[in-house]
């Protein structure tokens, strides 16, 4: 992650490294991780510049082996 300021503003540079490019890995990793990155830095805009939280916090879904995917990438 690389921050930067642009004026009045902050640039952030996201950089994921080695995920595997097999056609299993391309669904399951690629996506989701590009999907995932986008909610959680937009969740993070919302939290910095008005104070909320998009993502759901009264549900625990730790133990939920695919939570990670389903519910991030809706």
């Amino acid at each position: 992650v690389k921050l930067e300021a642009e004026g009045d503003q902050v640039l952030v540079t996201l950089i994921q490294t080695n995920i595997p490019t097999d056609e299993k890995n391309k669904m399951n990793i690629h996506v989701g991780c590009s999907n995932g990155w986008t909610f959680w830095l937009a969740n993070l805009k919302a939290y910095l510049e008005h104070g909320i939280l998009l993502n759901e916090t009264k549900n625990d879904l730790r133990n939920i082996p695919l939570a990670s995917f389903h519910f991030v990438n809706i």
